[in-house]
């Protein structure tokens, strides 16, 4: 498939425009080649998806965490950025960042872990200024029912396979859920002001707990937890874009996460299972 004519599809289906501002999204790394005959999509590089690129014979790798996020000032083998840099300019392979813009698809990050809960009558935390009834970040919902926090805790624990902090609010049963993917405290007091009893992201402070602690309950899991599950969905919608066209498509199967856990509790073996 062209090049071009693959861009023009990610940017139609993943716009551009519905990214924060600020995130470095789209084409990050040209191999110069027109044409595009196999994908292999990831959560994010390292040199193991690199290996498992060159495995497949991507013609490029899309991932959700943009590899060049802050100017770079070397390229060199003994820094990540730039190793991986080397590797993919070396092996003719290209780099496709749909981040932000993932998050705010209505099939995206927030929507995956709505999905997994269950949640009802969801409306976006904040809209998209592009397009308000299909875009957004963050999600608020309803649990048929209620159910009691321990509980919640315990479940987004094992559907995330990811250790959790948390802070009480001001019900015992939760039936308004916001969520909000990957470092989501700044968007804490609209969860709050939206009615939210429980809210669900990543990379809080301890202060941040102290700030909602019996007002609204705060569930912490990983970063790489909350959104393990972008690439095998965005793969997904992907495929179906190109139904039509002579593309292999691919998804990692490697589990990029750096943190490790003390007890273990078996949360990689777990995270592992997750995506394969």
């Amino acid at each position: 498939m062209n090049l071009h004519s693959l861009l023009n599809l990610l940017e139609i289906e993943f716009p551009p425009k519905t990214s924060l501002e600020g995130d470095r999204i789209g084409l990050q790394i040209d191999s110069g080649k027109t044409d595009v005959n196999c994908i292999l999509f990831a959560y994010e590089l390292n040199d193991l998806v690199v290996e498992e690129a060159l495995k497949y014979s991507s013609d490029m790798i899309i991932v959700f965490h943009p590899l060049i996020y802050f100017p770079l000032k070397s390229i060199s083998d003994n820094e990540r950025v730039g190793r991986l840099v080397k590797k993919l300019i070396k092996n003719d392979i290209s780099l496709y960042v749909i981040h932000t813009n993932f998050d705010t698809h209505p099939r995206g990050t927030n929507t995956i872990i709505a999905d997994k809960l269950s949640l009802t009558e969801r409306e976006f935390i904040q809209q998209s200024q592009l397009s308000q009834d299909t875009h957004g970040m963050g999600i608020i919902g309803s649990i048929n029912g209620g159910m009691e926090l321990s509980w919640l805790v315990r479940r987004v624990s094992e559907l995330c396979s990811s250790p959790v902090r948390y802070c009480y609010g001001k019900e015992a049963i939760v039936t308004k859920v916001a969520i909000v993917g990957g470092s989501g405290s700044s968007f804490a007091y609209d969860a709050y002001k939206a009615g939210a009893q429980a809210f669900i992201t990543a990379d809080m402070s301890y202060h941040t707990f102290h700030q909602y602690n019996g007002s609204m309950a705060l569930i912490e899991l990983g970063h790489y937890e909350m959104e393990q599950f972008n690439h095998i969905i965005m793969s997904g919608i992907v495929s179906d874009l190109l139904k039509d066209e002579n593309v292999k498509i691919y998804k990692s199967s490697v589990v990029t996460n750096p943190v490790n856990y003390f007890p273990d509790e078996e949360y990689k073996k777990n995270q592992k299972m997750n995506i394969l």
